[in-house]
């Protein structure tokens, strides 16, 4: 559970930069506010890679899950497909910013930028909300 508590710590921390960036001021600076999302996104992108290449590793934390508790497999391939989800739209705000130019439109990938946040969040919860309702409710330790 450290592994997995340090893991969520650094994607939250990248998620946090990310959102710094998006929020900075862009008008007539579009250039620089576009180098600062794309590498704060770079972070967000490696630190999720890290998460799902351990959660879904034969021994990582949905094999852990599935293993204390097998009636919540439907929950945990829920969480993999999530996975997918994330990365796209990662590589989708990613393309997008590389393809940009001086006449970028801040704002559309600020809402971008925002809706994957979004996503992120919400995963992160389902994730969190199933691991304690696993480990810690069902075997006591909360009580």
């Amino acid at each position: 559970m450290a592994k997995t508590r340090a893991e969520h710590d650094v994607l939250l921390h990248a998620i946090h930069r990310l959102e710094a960036a998006l929020g900075r001021p862009a008008p007539g600076r579009e250039d620089e506010w576009a180098r600062k999302v794309s590498t704060d996104l770079e972070q967000v992108s490696k630190a999720l890679q890290l998460h799902i290449t351990s959660s879904e590793h034969s021994d990582g934390l949905f094999s852990e899950l599935d293993l204390a508790r097998p009636t919540i497999s439907h929950r945990v391939e829920q969480l993999r497909s999530e996975h997918v989800g994330l990365t796209l739209s990662l590589h989708k705000l990613s393309r997008t910013l590389a393809e940009g130019d001086q006449s970028r439109d801040y704002e559309a990938l600020r809402k971008q930028g925002a809706a994957l946040l979004t996503e992120l969040r919400q995963h992160h919860a389902s994730e969190v909300d199933l691991i304690f309702e696993v480990f810690w409710t069902d075997l006591g330790v909360g009580d």
